[in-house]
């Protein structure tokens, strides 16, 4: 995971940096490399993303908005991974960073995140402090919805959802910081990473435990939100409400200005 996130961004460079078909000109000159790649070797297509969208951007601001803050001329972009997902926002969020990038993102949605609280505080928190009128949302399963998750029917391999694989045998967490941002235990016991500063500008979500496990609700039952890991790409993640509202979001309604 941590490998495909480094090549999104920088190419084969990522994944084999004694690549001798590298060209030298392009490893080691971030600046600019998405305009100057004719291919993938030492650029990944989310930093050719990243660079077009900036440039879009842009151009819009310089027609009559400032791009560092929000006004009614400025594009509203918001930021949601989920998973591993959340692994590249933090990569985009510490380039954009070390690069004195200073674009900015109205949302950023954390959903089930795969990276560790520790990575969110070296790339989510300095974002946050830098743009006071962002918002941050961490959205997760209950905590007994983590646990009880099975893989297969026959209830062979473990019980739990991909991030208790993560924290429990997957990976080797050296502190509780390095464990998954996307579980509710996790991140409840390291709230002070989060300065108070910021505090306003966090909201932490998780979700009601169901008596059921389908990922749409059974007829006749409430909605309690998702129950298991990737359930979350079935829900309106793209809707305000989703994101902070303690009330049920029925999937497939129309989110139309929610976010405003």
């Amino acid at each position: 995971m941590s490998r495909r996130t480094l090549m999104a961004f920088d190419g084969d460079l990522g994944g084999n940096p004694n690549n001798p078909d590298l060209d030298p000109q392009q490893v080691g000159q971030r600046e600019m490399r998405a305009e100057r790649a004719v291919d993938f070797s030492s650029t990944g297509a989310l930093e050719v993303f990243r660079e077009e969208l900036e440039k879009v951007v842009g151009v819009h601001h310089a027609e009559g908005g400032a791009a560092t803050q929000p006004d009614e001329s400025s594009y509203d972009v918001t930021l949601i991974g989920h998973s591993m997902g959340t692994m590249v926002l933090n990569e985009w969020l510490r380039r954009d960073l070390l690069e004195s990038k200073h674009s900015f993102y109205a949302n950023i949605i954390y959903m089930a995140a795969a990276c560790s609280v520790r990575d969110f505080g070296r790339a989510v928190v300095p974002y946050l402090l830098q743009h006071p009128q962002s918002q941050f949302y961490n959205l997760m399963l209950h905590p007994l919805a983590d646990l009880r998750e099975r893989s297969r029917g026959y209830d062979l391999p473990p019980r739990g959802s991909l991030l208790v694989w993560l924290d429990s045998f997957l990976t080797d967490p050296q502190t509780p910081l390095d464990r998954t941002l996307g579980r509710w235990d996790n991140i409840i016991s390291a709230t002070e990473l989060i300065p108070q500063s910021v505090r306003g500008q966090v909201t932490l979500k998780a979700f009601a435990l169901a008596p059921y496990n389908d990922p749409t609700p059974p007829s006749g039952q409430p909605d309690y939100g998702p129950q298991e890991h990737g359930q979350f790409r079935g829900r309106p993640y793209w809707c305000k409400a989703f994101w902070a509202s303690d009330e049920p979001v029925v999937p497939g309604i129309d989110c139309k200005g929610a976010s405003k």
